[in-house]
């Protein structure tokens, strides 16, 4: 059965809708919860407007993406952006339970190091994921059949290469993390990073070689999410706060 493409992208965009709304109520509430507790650090009770403001200003970026005829920079920036409000919020979730006092390490610094360029590729890996998607048949233009001009079977090795060196960091970090006999939860969360990168990288190839069918995509999207949670949590298990 066809379904006009026009139908369900109305039907998305009332449900993109719908969701801010109750993502405002939301992070009113944790704002409120957060920002008020007197007996916590003011960086913690900062840390708890975030979202609130993130959601915000995402609201606004989509009303200029439609003034700007859906620009792929600004799509881009809107998802995107919507990453690093997932990840806030993991970091304001693992503060919420954790103490007030200086962050103390529980690796050696030289794994620290490393999560720290396991950060920022993960941002690199994100944003190729972007432009790749917006390069490609899913990218939301039905008569030029792409958003941003490049080509995608480049830009799909590039964010392959990309991966690898992801891949790369994080297969060192895991192995030192071993041999240094890191607390159970650091080795927890570090394999939840290797497991749900693995599956990622399984469905990104997949998804390729099968040409793109638009729930592999959908797929994929989502577990850059759950990705983007689990290197946050890896991240903040590195050190505890008394």
């Amino acid at each position: 059965m066809h379904v006009d493409a026009a139908t369900y992208h109305t039907a998305i965009e009332f449900g993109n809708r719908t969701i801010t709304g109750v993502l405002i109520v939301i992070s009113l509430l944790v704002a409120a919860v957060v920002s008020t507790d007197a007996g916590r650090a003011r960086s913690y009770r900062l840390l708890g407007l975030v979202p609130l403001v993130g959601v915000l200003v995402q609201a606004v970026i989509g009303g200029i993406a439609v003034l700007v005829k859906l620009n792929p920079a600004i799509v881009a920036s809107h998802l995107l952006i919507s990453m690093a409000l997932v990840s806030v919020s993991t970091v304001l979730v693992r503060r919420h339970g954790s103490g007030d006092g200086a962050p103390r390490p529980v690796v050696a610094p030289s794994i620290v190091a490393l999560s720290r360029a396991l950060v920022v590729m993960t941002a690199v890996v994100l944003a190729l994921g972007v432009v790749v998607t917006g390069s490609g048949p899913h990218s939301g233009d039905t008569v030029v059949g792409y958003r941003f001009a490049v080509n995608p079977a480049t830009m799909a090795m590039v964010h392959a290469g990309a991966v690898w060196v992801f891949l790369g960091v994080l297969a060192t970090i895991v192995t030192m993390i071993g041999q240094q006999h890191a607390p159970v939860e650091v080795r927890r969360a570090a394999f939840v990073v290797l497991a749900v990168t693995l599956v990622q990288g399984v469905v990104g190839y997949v998804q390729y070689a099968a040409g793109l069918p638009v729930l592999l995509v959908g797929v994929h999207m989502v577990l850059a999410a759950l990705l983007t949670v689990a290197v946050s949590w890896f991240v903040t298990a590195l050190r505890v706060r008394d």
